[in-house]
């Protein structure tokens, strides 16, 4: 479904980790999630490895999300980074821990991948 992506001419940056450089998609490990907006887990491979972003070796995920408005959410995770931010300075941590979202229209959105999370609708 995604074979066309596998390898890109040159080498783009993911626009919500402009640090990361990739090279094209991994079509295996991308798939379509079923939920109601049917989100797309995609897995690019990186020219580098890249530190922190939760995943090992030479690839990012990102889900990408179609019919759902993440500029909201893309504000509020950045007061919240920017409020952690100016917390710290004032010595007190509360061990924020933020993922990045970046809309990238008025209906169409790239989420960070956080590996081993729990979906909400389990948490007791």
């Amino acid at each position: 479904m995604y074979a066309h992506l596998a390898s890109l001419q040159s080498p783009v940056n993911l626009p919500h980790h402009p640090f990361v450089e990739v090279s094209g998609i991994i079509p295996g490990s991308s798939t379509i999630l079923k939920s109601g907006f049917n989100p797309i887990k995609l897995v690019f491979r990186t020219g580098k490895r890249q530190s922190g972003t939760g995943v090992g070796g030479h690839t990012h995920t990102v889900l990408m999300k179609n019919s759902n408005d993440l500029r909201r959410d893309q504000m509020i995770l950045g007061c919240i980074g920017l409020m952690d931010h100016l917390l710290q300075r004032e010595g007190v941590d509360l061990k924020i821990t933020t993922y990045k979202v970046t809309a990238t229209s008025a209906d169409t959105g790239l989420v960070q991948w956080v590996e081993e999370c729990m979906p909400l609708s389990q948490v007791s």
